[in-house]
């Protein structure tokens, strides 16, 4: 593509693999992305871009750039919090979250009848202190 410089593109695809990598148990330990120093973050643009030789990546040069560009959306991307959701899922959470202002939401947790297909993320959980082993789904 005309539009896009390869070694964003490259950084885009290393994001997206990041934030949607799993692991195994077989898997070997590695540190993610997130967590790499610049050093570590351009070697592993080079181990990526490696297999991609096809495509016209050159070595000192993308990698370089894809390694500058991938730091600065991993630290935007860490920076985003619920900015990350679109403007209508947070639109709608502010609507729920205010339609409760009276009440404690925690109740309306508990009643698997009004939400039966909600599973709360660990991190809701975390911070609302709710154990996820008590909130039952009601079969549809």
């Amino acid at each position: 593509n005309q539009d896009v410089y390869r070694a964003e593109y490259l950084a885009y695809l290393m994001l997206r693999d990041a934030k949607t990598a799993t692991t195994t148990a077989s898997d070997p330990p590695t540190t993610s992305l997130f967590q790499q120093s610049d050093e570590e973050l351009l070697n592993s643009v080079q181990e990526f871009m490696a297999p991609r030789y096809a495509e016209g990546y050159i070595k000192g040069v993308h990698d370089h750039d894809a390694a500058l560009i991938l730091k600065q959306l991993l630290d935007l991307d860490s920076q985003l919090e619920l900015l990350k959701y679109s403007s209508p899922a947070r639109a709608l959470a502010n609507i729920f979250w205010f339609s409760l202002e009276n009440e404690n939401p925690t109740e309306h947790l508990t009643l698997s009848e009004n939400y039966p297909v909600w599973d709360p993320p660990d991190s809701f959980s975390a911070k609302f202190q709710i154990d996820k082993n008590t909130l039952t789904k009601s079969p549809r």
